[in-house]
């Protein structure tokens, strides 16, 4: 149930990875934190799985402790939108050419 509500988040972080790593290409970023992700994802449920066959409740413990490790580290992300500022940046100096020209 807790792998549904972040299946509309993915979008928006693929695209702030974008935003945020803007000189590299974009489909480079996405695949890279696709196959982060994978992996991470892979060898956490192999963690938790042990974990569960042996002590039940602490398997949910580690699940509910990343993400909230994850939530918190969320807050401190600085947003520096530089594939936006770039744009903004490039159009004011190709319309302050025009006013010279």
């Amino acid at each position: 149930m807790l792998g549904i509500t972040f299946v509309p988040i993915v979008p928006i972080l693929v695209n702030f990875a974008g935003e945020i790593t803007f000189p590299q290409e974009p489909t480079v970023i996405t695949g890279f934190m696709m196959m982060v992700g994978r992996i991470f994802g892979f060898f956490l449920a192999l963690l938790v799985a042990f974990v569960c066959e042996n002590y039940d409740i602490y398997g949910f413990i580690i699940l509910d402790s990343l993400v909230f490790i994850g939530g918190v580290l969320t807050l401190f992300l600085k947003e520096d939108l530089k594939r936006s500022n770039y744009k903004e940046i490039k159009e004011e100096g190709e319309a302050a050419k025009e006013r010279v020209g």
